[in-house]
């Protein structure tokens, strides 16, 4: 398992393998630390399949989000998911998903395009 979190203002972060709790929570701490840095970035996030997430993973995620979701917002300029199929890009690209973070959202199916939307967004 791997969560790679590289890069500023443009953070990428890929997910991959099975993620244990610990390694969810870290990542949510990583996101903490971008926010508390008080400069704009951008996220390029990209999920490798096959992907397991622990269980519980979407109420760590739902506590995280209610107590940091308006600073993510402000801090982040643009939230770049990329898709790795077609099934992937119809589940990421729904009006709720675009909603959700409070930024700019933006799917695509490559790093190029990601890459590029996002310094756009900075």
């Amino acid at each position: 398992m791997t969560i790679d979190v590289k890069g500023w203002p443009i953070v990428q972060m890929c997910f991959r393998g099975v993620i244990t709790q610990p390694q969810f929570e870290h990542w949510l701490a990583t996101l903490t630390d971008c926010i508390a840095r008080n400069e704009p970035f951008a996220v390029i996030t990209l999920s490798e399949e096959p992907l397991t997430l622990p269980d519980g993973y979407r109420q760590l995620e739902a506590v995280w989000y209610k107590q940091y979701k308006q600073p993510f917002a402000s801090a982040c300029k643009g939230l770049a998911r990329i898709a790795s199929d077609d099934a992937q890009f119809a589940k990421l690209n729904t009006p709720a998903m675009h909603k959700a973070w409070g930024c700019p959202y933006f799917v695509c199916r490559d790093l190029a395009s990601a890459e590029r939307w996002a310094a756009e967004q900075l």
